[in-house]
């Protein structure tokens, strides 16, 4: 499973992926972005089996992100990790399989994956 993980927390980036790795292990590969623009730069249909992303970060916003990602790939499945529920509601519109809120812990990252 290859995932992306947009968060210019990288303290958050990193907890993210060891949780992840603890339940795949090495059938996982993780790619960090330290902001939406980074990621929009590099990202192509079918590139991701599933993205993560953070919400408030520099000028583009996860939203804004998640909408850019769905004009090119409408299956690849998104998940928002944020501090705040204010999004929730946008996180269907980009048709978002999940809404992770921080602070997380292990226990809500199984529930997503």
């Amino acid at each position: 499973m290859k995932i992306a993980l947009i968060d210019d927390d990288e303290k958050s980036l990193e907890c993210l992926e060891a949780f992840i790795v603890d339940q795949f292990g090495a059938f996982t590969e993780t790619e960090h972005f330290s902001s939406g623009e980074e990621f929009i730069e590099k990202f192509c249909r079918g590139a991701y089996d599933l993205i993560i992303t953070d919400i408030f970060m520099g000028e583009l916003t996860g939203i804004d992100v998640a909408r850019l990602i769905r004009e090119k790939d409408k299956d690849v499945k998104l998940v928002f990790c944020t501090s705040s529920n204010e999004f929730a509601g946008e996180s269907y519109e980009v048709n978002a399989c999940y809404y992770l809120h921080k602070p997380f812990g292990i226990e809500r990252v199984k529930a997503m994956l």
